[in-house]
């Protein structure tokens, strides 16, 4: 019976052979597009979800405003990665990321007479809690040592191949404007879907980190900084107690800096409003965007980038 049915179709289809191209056409790149928008939905939604504890990491942002427009920004002042560390206690770790210096150039001398030297997009710099955060697989190098002093580099495996070939990257120094640092280690290159963009980390350590966490500034945007909350914390009630945070920390530096009172300066419409990204929704949500509010009292988007 079904090779009879099988048969009759067959015919069908030999007859109308325009009409059955057309409709096997249309099937097929019907498919293939399904196929395509599934495989990029997909990708889209497991941006970062492949970092352990990635749900109880967040990224803190900004919205900037002003009386007639304000702008969102994904860094912060670094000043507020010790106060939060320091007054609120569900807040198990804070990491701080500067960077990534675009067109920054990396040098290595091969020899006397040879030196390989290119720029590079891609170069962050942060502390060794960045571990503690994001468990990148390093194929060379000690995770506990990596970080941990002044001057100290991990390359990505591209970059090693790059500027080293196959010689065993440990213990080569790099110059130009990362500085004089040595290669402590060399991870794996960072999936495409991720937000995190880097093919070199430096560290912030000793002097140089001192001097930065002891400028005490609360109006400056300058630092990539993540929180990691202990289990059960919820992040909506800690983003509940930023704007009194807002007012212990930055009154006093815009009161000096602009010479007018703290309430003042709200109430011509000037503010910040610090909240939270989670970590797996951060390449969906991290444009930057600038808008204008009309004298009507709608917004007005000036650009999204």
């Amino acid at each position: 019976m079904l090779r009879n049915y099988l048969k009759i179709a067959l015919r069908s289809l030999r007859k109308k052979k325009v009409y059955t191209t057309i409709n096997v056409v249309g099937l097929a790149v019907s498919v293939g597009a399904c196929l395509l928008i599934v495989l990029y939905v997909r990708e889209e939604l497991s941006y970062d979800s492949f970092f352990s504890d990635g749900e109880r990491i967040y990224k803190m942002a900004v919205e900037r405003k002003y009386p007639t427009h304000a702008t969102f920004y994904s860094i912060v002042p670094h000043s507020y990665a010790q106060s939060i560390q320091r007054d609120f206690p569900e807040v198990e770790n804070v990491l701080q990321l500067f960077g990534p210096n675009k067109n920054s150039l990396v040098t290595y001398k091969v020899s006397d007479t040879e030196l390989k030297s290119f720029e590079e997009d891609y170069v962050l710099q942060t502390d060794s809690s960045f571990f503690k955060f994001f468990d990148l697989e390093l194929v060379k190098g000690d995770k506990r040592t990596a970080l941990a002093l002044p001057n100290q580099i991990l390359v990505s495996e591209s970059a090693a191949r790059k500027y080293f070939g196959s010689d065993d990257p440990i213990g080569k120094l790099l110059g130009g404007d990362v500085g004089d640092v040595k290669v402590t280690g060399v991870f794996k290159d960072v999936p495409d879907n991720s937000h995190l963009r880097f093919d070199f980390l430096s560290s912030l350590a000793g002097e140089q980190f001192n001097q930065l966490m002891n400028q005490q500034v609360y109006t400056r945007f300058d630092s990539h900084t993540y929180i990691k909350l202990k289990p059960g914390s919820s992040f909506k009630s800690l983003e509940d107690k930023f704007p009194k945070m807002v007012d212990n920390y930055a009154s006093s530096e815009i009161e000096r800096d602009l010479g007018k009172s703290w309430t003042d300066y709200k109430k011509a419409g000037n503010g910040y409003r610090y909240f939270l990204q989670p970590l797996t929704s951060i390449h969906l949500d991290s444009r930057s965007v600038e808008y204008t509010i009309t004298p009507s009292g709608n917004i007005q988007y000036i650009f999204i980038q």
